[in-house]
C-alpha cells in the first residue's frame, strides 16, 4: 500500500469498527422495553407473506393475540379482537394471531371464522418464551416503535387500552406485565 492510501485505509476501518452493528433486541419481553424480534415464517390473510422483523408492519403498533386451536377461551377472544379490529380500522393498528398449530390446524380451528387481521401458524417455541407466554390466549401490546406495552389475558385487550397504546399515554391502570396472561389461581 502507497503512503498516500494509509491515512484513508486507516479511517475506513475507524468508521467501519465505529459503525453501529445489527439492531439488538432484549430476549424477553418487558412492558417499556424494546420488543423481542418478530419472525414469523407464515401468514395467512396478508401480505406480507411472512414477517421478517417489526419494519414489516409499516410503522403500524400491534396486538400479537397468542393463541391455540386446543383453547376453550378461543373463540370468544376472537370476537372480542375482531370487534376492536373493526373499530380501529385504518387507525395504524395490526392485529396478529399467532399460534403454534401448523396451518392444517389453524385452519380448521379458524373454518367459518373470517379473522380480521393476519394468522400466524407454526410459531415455534422460542417464539412463545420471548415474548413471555405462559398461559393462552395471552395478547402482548406493542407500539409502533417496536416497544412493549403492555400484556393482556382472556379480555384485556380492550377499547381504552388500544386508544391509550395509539396515542403514546401511559397503558391505563400502569399496565401489565407477563402476569396478566396468567391462569387465575385454581384453573389450568
Amino acid at each position: 500500500m502507497t503512503s498516500d492510501l494509509r491515512p484513508a485505509a486507516a479511517l475506513a476501518l475507524l468508521l467501519c469498527a465505529c459503525a453501529p452493528g445489527p439492531e439488538r433486541r432484549p430476549l424477553l419481553a418487558s412492558p417499556g422495553l424494546p420488543a423481542p424480534e418478530l419472525r414469523l415464517k407464515e401468514l395467512i390473510g396478508g401480505p406480507p407473506p411472512e414477517l421478517r422483523g417489526w419494519r414489516d408492519l409499516g410503522g403500524r403498533a400491534a396486538v400479537l393475540h397468542f393463541w391455540a386451536p386446543r383453547c376453550a377461551g378461543s373463540p370468544a377472544e376472537f370476537d372480542r379482537l375482531d370487534a376492536l379490529a373493526s373499530l380501529f380500522a385504518g387507525r395504524g393498528l395490526a392485529f396478529v394471531h399467532i399460534t403454534d398449530a401448523d396451518r392444517d390446524g389453524a385452519v380448521r380451528a379458524l373454518a367459518g371464522r373470517k379473522v380480521k387481521g393476519l394468522v400466524a401458524p407454526g410459531a415455534p417455541p422460542e417464539l412463545l418464551t420471548a415474548f413471555r407466554v405462559y398461559d393462552l390466549p395471552c395478547s402482548v401490546l406493542v407500539s409502533s416503535s417496536a416497544e412493549v406495552f403492555a400484556f393482556a389475558g382472556p379480555g384485556g385487550v380492550t377499547e381504552g387500552t388500544l386508544k391509550a397504546l395509539l396515542a403514546g399515554e401511559p397503558p391505563p391502570g400502569g399496565g401489565a406485565g407477563p402476569e396478566a396472561c396468567a391462569a387465575p389461581e385454581g384453573e389450568v
